[in-house]
């Protein structure tokens, strides 16, 4: 089945399969084997974790924000700065952990 098939039951089961106990490596061999696909697996999920902590944030931050510097450390997919930096007058600097 294409990626882009995939129902939302067959992306539950790739994310269960992502906390499930195994060694370093094989734990990391799964993330290396899903990254390409992961975009479109969590687009499925509606996934609204990058946005929620975005207002979080912001939540945080109500007042000079052009003066808050914000370092967003082991960003993955680095979609929590994509939707920091739609807030009016937040900097954030994003770095993957690897």
């Amino acid at each position: 089945m294409a990626n882009s098939d995939k129902g939302l039951q067959q992306v539950r089961d790739i994310i269960a399969a992502a906390h499930k106990d195994c060694s370093l490596a094989e734990k990391l061999q799964f993330y290396d084997r899903w990254a390409t696909r992961y975009e479109k697996d969590v687009s499925i999920l509606e996934y609204k974790a990058p946005r929620l902590a975005a207002q979080a944030l912001a939540s945080v931050c109500p007042e000079n924000r052009e003066l808050q510097l914000v370092l967003d450390v082991a960003c993955g997919t680095g979609r929590v700065s994509e939707e920091v930096q739609m807030l009016p007058a937040i900097n954030i600097t994003a770095t993957g952990g690897q």
